[in-house]
């Protein structure tokens, strides 16, 4: 099932009377492409294969920072430290 190809109705709270029925077949193009939005980013507008494309770029995306963060400690652990000049003594 996708999200995005559904029917939108409006109700009003206190009443129930039917205030909007918005068929999927009767809204533009750029509000479909809008209503695609959360099938796209869970990887359901692709089926099973784009949810476990969306799992594994996520994975990849959560573990940028650490990785970030290893090789910057990395850089840093090996230098040696600054040696200042020596002074001249009178």
């Amino acid at each position: 099932m996708h999200y995005y190809h559904r029917d939108e109705y409006r109700f009003h709270p206190r009443t129930g009377q039917l205030l909007l029925a918005q068929l999927h077949d009767s809204k533009s193009n750029g509000k479909k492409l809008a209503d695609m939005n959360y099938d796209l980013h869970t990887g359901l507008i692709l089926g099973v294969g784009g949810k476990i494309i969306a799992f594994i770029v996520s994975l990849i995306s959560a573990s940028l920072p650490v990785t970030g963060f290893l090789v910057w400690r990395g850089r840093h652990k090996h230098r040696k430290p600054h040696q200042r000049p020596a002074l001249a003594t009178a």
